[in-house]
């Protein structure tokens, strides 16, 4: 639970237990492959990607049941994406952080993918502007697409 301040968002509570340390599997090959979004209105980019992670052998696996296909790329690694197709759908602030902050917490990646004005700029969780008082009203609602996942099959969108 998070709670909005004059300081930084802060979290009122602190009771995780964890049973034990887990990572994210980081496979280059064999993993889990969720692609989301119309296919049809992909950009080249990302048809190029979706490609280079079958040329790597990933399993493709979308549900529709973002909890399955999220658990099974936790255990077994691989990528969920939502592809701008053609806009972005996906809030930011809302959908995607806290789904980047899990996989942060696992040695995982995520990036942000398109963007209302530029739907090819690509970015990294870092540049992200931060939440504030002063701007929640103009950007909270920002949408972008996004790829969030292990490590190396997330940075293969980077390579190409």
């Amino acid at each position: 639970e998070f709670i909005l301040d004059t300081s930084p968002y802060s979290m009122t509570f602190y009771h995780y237990v964890f049973q034990e340390l887990k990572t994210l599997p980081n496979k280059e090959e064999g993993g889990i492959r969720c692609l989301g979004g119309d296919s049809t209105e992909w950009s080249d980019k990302c048809r190029a990607y979706e490609q280079l992670l079958i040329n790597h052998h990933f399993k493709n696996r979308y549900s529709g049941s973002f909890v399955g296909d999220f658990h099974a790329i936790i255990t077994y690694g691989g990528i969920y994406s939502y592809f701008p197709s053609p806009k972005p759908k996906i809030r930011v602030y809302y959908e995607w952080l806290p789904l980047a902050f899990i996989i942060k917490t696992l040695n995982g990646e995520f990036l942000i993918i398109g963007s209302t004005e530029d739907p090819n700029n690509v970015k990294k969780i870092e540049h992200i502007e931060p939440l504030t008082k002063t701007n929640v009203n103009k950007i909270h609602d920002v949408t972008s697409g996004g790829l969030l996942g292990s490590a190396i099959p997330v940075n293969l969108f980077l390579s190409l």
